[in-house]
């Protein structure tokens, strides 16, 4: 009797364990999974694009800090730009032609990511740099026509 009781008090609990079993189904539901797997495409594409400019822009990158390839360099910051314009990007143009000794072009590229730096809150930290390559640029170019003249 006593086991009985015992078992009748257990049936409820095990029965409800089995209950909530998870079942997996081959058709959804609702369109809500419809969305989260389109969502989920459109950050892989997003994030495949964000990858794919910063590999040019750091392939650019490490050729010209090894002074190696430049012109190749110039291609694939290039394509980088072609992808996606930003400071980090601009910035990097601006020191190929910073490498090259074409001090009007870097000056122009740093003035177009330091114009881009401004308006977003995000990439203030990167205006100061941007902002130090412009002045010295900008001071190297003064002492130059001084010297013309």
């Amino acid at each position: 009797m006593k086991h009985r009781v015992s078992l009748l008090l257990l049936l409820p609990l095990i029965v409800s364990l089995f209950s909530f079993s998870p079942v997996k189904s081959d058709f959804p539901l609702s369109s809500k999974n419809d969305t989260t797997k389109q969502d989920k495409e459109r950050r892989k594409d997003k994030l495949s694009d964000e990858s794919e400019w910063l590999f040019y822009a750091e392939s650019a990158k490490q050729r010209i800090l090894k002074n190696e390839n430049l012109q190749d360099a110039l291609e694939l910051i290039d394509q980088s730009l072609d992808l996606q314009i930003n400071p980090i990007n601009l910035e990097i143009k601006g020191d190929y032609y910073t490498k090259m000794g074409d001090l009007n072009s870097a000056f122009e590229q740093y003035q177009k990511a330091i114009q881009l730096c401004v308006f977003d809150i995000k990439k203030r930290h990167q205006l100061k740099s941007l902002q130090t390559k412009a002045i010295s640029i900008r001071r190297l170019l003064s002492s130059k026509k001084q010297i013309d003249q």
